[in-house]
């Protein structure tokens, strides 16, 4: 396959990029891949994703660090990927940003896998109840509200007792 860009070597770097969910596929020779910013980790060209990260570094500043990993922001911003799992939480403000420019949007919307547990379960039905719920007061529909608000609180009740 020939590199789309310059149509003249062949193909060796294949990247897909998510926009808005839709796909879309770049097949480029190294010589193009690296003019168009994507860098050489790992013997092979990878998105860069160092410039995701780095908007609101500010050098100097005392960084926090993650209580469970130790990773400050910068260590996130260079290496690409945060070191654990709280990490997403500790800094949130600064990485959903990039999370959201990367996968299209920051919420999990796929299928919750039976090992979750009934609570993962439980905890995504409340969120789209409630934001129905809310769109629902937005149009002025309060029988609908209603309902909505009893079905809450009738899964929280559960929660509680279960």
């Amino acid at each position: 396959m020939l590199c789309q860009n310059c149509q003249m070597k062949d193909a060796s770097v294949h990247l897909k990029q998510i926009i808005n969910g839709e796909a879309i596929e770049l097949h480029l020779c190294t010589d193009c891949a690296a003019a168009m910013g994507y860098s050489d980790m790992f013997g092979i060209f990878q998105a860069p994703f160092g410039r995701f990260f780095a908007a609101g570094n500010a050098p100097g500043a005392s960084e926090t660090r993650c209580p469970t990993c130790g990773f400050t922001f910068s260590d996130i911003s260079h290496s690409g990927r945060p070191g654990c799992p709280d990490c997403y939480r500790v800094f949130a403000d600064k990485l959903m940003p990039s999370v959201r420019k990367i996968h299209g949007r920051a919420v999990h919307t796929g299928k919750i896998p039976e090992s979750a547990g009934k609570a993962a379960q439980n905890e995504r039905r409340l969120r789209e109840l409630k934001a129905q719920m809310d769109a629902a007061v937005a149009a002025q529909d309060f029988e609908r509200a209603a309902f909505l608000r009893d079905s809450i609180k009738e899964i929280t009740d559960k929660e509680g007792n279960g």
